[in-house]
């Protein structure tokens, strides 16, 4: 396996297309074992920095898989890769951001207007139940992005709308990334955590009082507000959607 010398700003990008390249020609198959961090950083003329963003990128899409003890392999395809195009944009362009949440301010604004008529008392219970589990999230120091990525889909299920609830399905994978990486940011904010809680209370209760006016204005409050905090905080790293450690 051979690669070629790159030079560009974004250099872990530049390993990915390459590591691609190689699987879309056969040269890389599932299963097949992939060089070690320092093997790759030496044949690329890179830092082995660089390749590890690479390999934290690609396990995140799904291209590979690390095995501890053994080493990092190739993934077998599944049907859910076909999906990989989507979840990659959000994973590996920062610019493409905005976009993200121009689509979620469409949808998701939409669910929680729907969500406010059509949600049954046993619907409530569980958006409820995860916004509970995220508040007891959150005061353990954990990030709560489980809870809140079931939070929203908890409230698109309530639409009823088969094809919304599809849509959020579709873009599961790479959504609860975003939220996983989204939270890690804004927690270096303070009192962020708090101002997080909050906000998903406020749409909580729309819905809960059948008030889709509200329930709207709640939402695209919430996410015009983490949009505008994640696209501005720390603008020159890296969006990999790597959690951190606890």
């Amino acid at each position: 396996m051979t690669f070629k010398q790159i030079r560009h700003r974004r250099l872990y990008q530049e390993i990915i297309q390459q590591v691609k390249a190689q699987m879309i020609s056969g040269e890389l198959a599932p299963g097949d074992r992939i060089p070690s961090e320092r093997d790759i950083a030496e044949q690329l003329g890179v830092s082995r920095t660089a390749v590890r963003e690479a390999l934290i990128a690609m396990e995140v899409m799904g291209l590979i898989e690390s095995r501890p003890g053994d080493g990092t392999f190739v993934r077998t395809p599944r049907l859910e890769q076909q999906l990989e195009p989507l979840t990659s944009l959000i994973v590996l362009e920062r610019e493409k951001l905005t976009e993200l949440y121009e689509m979620r301010r469409v949808m998701e604004v939409a669910c929680a207007s729907r969500a406010a008529t059509r949600a049954t008392p046993e619907q409530l219970m569980t958006i409820s139940g995860w916004l509970s589990q995220m508040e007891a999230d959150l005061h353990s120091g954990d990030l709560g992005e489980e809870a809140d990525f079931r939070f929203h889909l908890a409230i698109a299920e309530s639409t009823h709308n088969s094809l919304m609830l599809h849509f959020m399905h579709t873009i599961s994978d790479g959504l609860r990334q975003v939220m996983i990486a989204s939270r890690q940011r804004l927690y270096r904010m303070a009192g962020m955590s708090e101002l997080l809680l909050e906000e998903h209370r406020s749409i909580f209760a729309a819905i809960a009082a059948q008030d889709p006016e509200r329930a709207s204005v709640e939402m695209r409050r919430h996410l015009d507000g983490v949009s505008a905090r994640v696209l501005n905080v720390d603008a020159d790293e890296p969006f990999t959607g790597r959690a951190r450690s606890t």
